[in-house]
Parts: structure tokens; C-alpha cells; sequence
């Protein structure tokens, strides 16, 4: 006979209840014989706390000023800033993902332009300002960042900008959403 149960607590009591009726369980009742078992879970160090930009404004551009192979707008810098991190945690993995840009020769370094019918030839480029190597943070992408232990915090100081591969860029509006997913060591 098949029962099926939604809730999984009651699968584990009707388990346990066929467990305790069954012949190898009751022999071991009243044997005497010992039962051992194994239980395992997982503490984990909360997360630190994030404080980034929601919107970050790169302003209104004319066509006619990024119309050169790979013209770029003015670059916008902001801060991700991790503090109250938790203690022992010497590091902090960003992987940033969004839209990639709809030309494969460029969709593994800017994002796409998420507004329907906006401006099109024009995508968005992040890349890291703190005195590293500069690294492209397109889609898909994860930098590691240290956290200091003393103040148990990190900046990652981010540079964004509006990028046209081709200079061909038509009017409209511009907008694209990137994720940020943080995973500490």
C-alpha cells in the first residue's frame, strides 16, 4: 500500500512508527541492544552587512559624444561596503550577474540595456578601482575582496560607465539591474 504525504514531518513520524513496529527494531527493544545514531548540521557565520547605491545615475549623454569605437560616458564611482562581518571571515566572494550584452564578441564584458525600445548600442561597464589589477565585472564574474579583522569590514570601490563597442548608439533611455551574490571564506 502506497501513502503519500505532503508534509514532510508526518513521512518522518510514519517512518519512525513503522520503524518501532517493525521485527528487527522490536527484537532490538527487547534485547536490550543499543541503537546509535548519527545526527549532523551546520553552523553558519551570519552574513556581513551590505551598504551599496540602489540606483546609481550615469546622466543623459548625446548620441553624437559616444559615436567612436568603444566611446564611453563619464565614469560613476560608488562603494560596496561590508561591515559587521563575521569574526573569522577573511574574505568575501562577489559574483555579479545581469543581462549580458546581445553581442556575443561583447556579452562576456558589458551588461545589456534592460529598457524595452531604449537606448540601443550601448551597455554597461563595472570594473573594480581598488589598486588591484582593474578586472571587467560583467555577468557572471566573481571578485574576491579582503576583510579586514580588526573592523571586520571591506570596501570594494566599483566604477560604472555607459560602453559602445561600436559607436553606433541610438537614443533612449538606459537601465540595467546587476545582482550581486556574496559568498565569505
Amino acid at each position: 500500500m502506497l501513502i503519500f504525504f505532503r508534509d514532510p514531518h508526518k513521512f518522518f513520524c510514519a517512518i519512525v512508527l513503522f520503524l518501532v513496529g517493525s521485527p528487527v527494531v522490536q527484537a532490538a527493544i527487547h534485547t536490550n541492544d543499543s541503537i546509535q545514531l548519527q545526527v549532523e548540521g551546520k553552523i553558519i557565520a551570519a552574513p556581513c552587512k551590505v551598504n551599496t547605491p540602489t540606483i546609481i545615475a550615469l546622466g543623459a549623454y548625446a548620441g553624437k559624444d559616444l559615436s567612436v569605437l568603444g566611446a564611453n560616458s563619464t565614469t560613476k564611482m560608488f562603494q560596496i561596503v561590508m561591515t559587521e562581518c563575521p569574526a573569522g571571515a577573511t574574505s568575501a566572494t562577489i559574483t555579479f550577474t545581469g543581462a549580458p550584452y546581445n553581442d556575443p564578441v561583447f556579452s562576456s564584458a558589458i551588461y545589456a540595456n534592460d529598457v524595452a525600445d531604449g537606448a540601443g548600442g550601448i551597455g554597461l561597464q563595472l570594473y573594480n578601482l581598488d589598486g588591484k589589477s582593474l578586472v571587467n565585472l560583467a555577468n557572471g564574474i566573481s571578485y574576491s575582496v579582503d576583510i579586514d579583522s580588526t573592523t571586520a569590514s571591506a570596501v570594494l570601490p566599483v566604477a560604472a560607465r555607459m560602453y559602445s563597442p561600436y559607436g553606433k548608439v541610438t537614443s533612449g533611455d538606459f537601465s540595467t539591474v546587476v545582482s550581486l551574490n556574496f559568498t565569505y571564506q
